[in-house]
């Protein structure tokens, strides 16, 4: 989205940070407004997805994170601070359990991994969340795009052809997408919003 274009990177966190928590507590307002309670079946599952970000030079098949992206996974963490946030999942490559370390440190939860050859068993994963869960999954250029298609139905922007199919463009580590997650009538849990945010590094 354009609304981050012109500010500094804390204004950035700040702001998307702000409409994080105020979309979250609005995903829930109409049900608190009930007599009762919701049960956790009426309650919206977030998920978050994210690439990992930029990754250094040091392995070619196992790369930790560069200096700009130890400052990228610093700023989602103090972003996602104060979303609520209640899973992480990563695949077992050290740069998407680095770009959630931080997180996972101030979320206090544990990075928990997935197999990236087997992205069903984390969708279905996702979609069997206690109602009211947050979770943030770190993925990989070719693997967000996938799940972000098979939790909300829509297409990212901006992909490239490859091999592996859609992917992010190799320098593209700027998206945030976020799916909200509801039980419909027939007791599946389907998208009722899917939105994709762009935070740059730069002002």
């Amino acid at each position: 989205m354009s609304m981050f274009r012109g500010m500094t990177v804390q204004g950035k966190v700040a702001s998307l940070a702000l409409w994080v928590s105020l979309t979250l507590w609005s995903s829930v307002a109409t049900f608190r407004s009930a007599p009762d309670e919701p049960s956790t079946d009426e309650q919206a599952v977030t998920v978050f997805l994210v690439r990992h970000a930029e990754k250094a030079t040091d392995d070619p098949q196992d790369p930790n994170l560069s200096g700009a992206g130890k400052q990228r996974a610093q700023a989602l963490a103090r972003m996602l601070e104060h979303a609520g946030v209640t899973h992480l999942f990563s695949s077992a490559y050290r740069r998407t359990r680095q770009t959630l370390a931080p997180l996972a440190k101030l979320s206090d939860n544990e990075v928990v991994e997935y197999n990236v050859r087997e992205p069903q068993a984390l969708l279905t994963k996702l979609r069997e969340l206690e109602g009211g869960s947050v979770a943030v999954v770190a993925g990989h250029s070719n693997t967000v795009p996938a799940m972000f298609q098979e939790l909300s139905g829509k297409q990212a922007s901006d992909l490239e052809e490859s091999a592996y199919g859609l992917i992010f463009g190799e320098d593209a580590y700027d998206r945030l997408f976020v799916v909200t997650l509801m039980t419909d009538c027939h007791g599946d849990r389907r998208a009722v919003s899917a939105m994709e945010f762009r935070v740059h590094a730069n002002g």
